[in-house]
């Protein structure tokens, strides 16, 4: 379904962007790091303030085995949410 929204959209509306990152979800649970990753590249310069997005991205990289973009990802996510000790959970 998400990949019919965006293929059809082709990403020019915004809301659009909403199925770019719940298609990035599933391809996280599935295991699917590769494509979660390309998928958040392409949410993250859209919805910079949203700070979960950062944290899939820091899960994905850490399913990736990358230590240091995890590390940078999960301090935009605190940069945007300081104080919000629930993002860590």
């Amino acid at each position: 379904y998400y990949t019919k929204v965006i293929k059809k959209t082709r990403l020019k509306d915004r809301d659009a962007f909403g199925s770019l990152y719940k298609r990035a979800v599933a391809f996280y649970s599935m295991g699917d790091f590769v494509h979660a990753l390309s998928d958040l590249d392409a949410f993250i310069p859209a919805y910079p303030l949203f700070p979960q997005a950062f944290l899939l991205r820091a899960l994905t990289h850490k399913g990736l085995g990358n230590t240091e973009k995890q590390l940078a990802d999960l301090n935009e996510a605190l940069r945007y949410q300081q104080g919000n000790a629930g993002l860590l959970k």
